[in-house]
């Protein structure tokens, strides 16, 4: 739940909402706003913002042969 999250992280939020939409959300709406993600949701997200532009990156020893 979100009751466990820190003063630091409730004072990031609460700085982000009132800079991205103007006021400060409650723990409650947020946590009405997660519980309503499903499959569909996400799949319209995903075709209203296409992602463009991957890219990976790895670390190792070695460079990575791509096939």
């Amino acid at each position: 739940m979100m009751q466990d999250e820190s003063s630091r992280s409730r004072a990031a939020s609460i700085t982000r909402d009132l800079y991205l939409i103007g006021r400060v959300r409650t723990l409650d709406e947020i946590e009405t706003q997660i519980a309503a993600v499903d499959v569909p949701r996400i799949n319209r997200y995903l075709a209203a913002n296409p992602y463009q532009n991957p890219w990976i990156a790895t670390l190792g020893p070695r460079k990575l042969a791509m096939t």
